[in-house]
């Protein structure tokens, strides 16, 4: 009868096993909650920070004060005869406008090729307090056809 009663008292205790496992999956559930949340959150100030206006003139003239030193995009069509390029300071000049509203933008960097066919920009940059919109970077919209000249003999 003593061998029994020995054996009997080498029987885990399972009610004190299952709390445990139970508390064990409780601080995995909590820590996977934990992860989930700050990937959330990671994402959504990645995306915040990324973000960046996307405007015509009109509407950048019509919030100016509200948007200096902003970074956005400026869209428009490019006024040809405001180009000016100076190779010298690598610097290039010119107006982008919608209707009778007129962007002056200033781009330090090298001379786009297509400048000279192209229709239509997308900028990004910053808009200034003196009201001329400074590119960091110039995506150019050409036209859809390009065509090659007849030569006339």
């Amino acid at each position: 009868m003593a061998q029994i009663d020995s054996e009997l008292t080498r029987i885990p205790d399972v009610e004190a096993q299952s709390e445990g496992v139970l508390a064990g999956r409780g601080k995995f559930l909590v820590g996977g909650l934990i992860i989930i949340a700050a990937i959330v959150f990671l994402v959504v100030n990645t995306f915040q920070a990324t973000a960046v206006f996307y405007l015509t003139p009109s509407e950048l003239l019509d919030q100016a004060s509200s948007l200096y030193g902003e970074d956005m995009r400026l869209a428009g069509t490019i006024d040809k005869r405001s180009a000016e390029w100076d190779a010298e300071s690598v610097t290039l000049k010119f107006d982008v406008f919608e209707g009778r509203d007129v962007v002056p933008v200033v781009y330090n960097g090298p001379k786009p090729d297509t400048f000279e066919m192209a229709e239509a920009v997308t900028i990004e940059g910053v808009y200034r307090q003196d009201g001329v919109f400074e590119a960091k970077s110039l995506f150019l919209q050409c036209p859809s056809k390009y065509e090659a000249e007849l030569e006339e003999k």
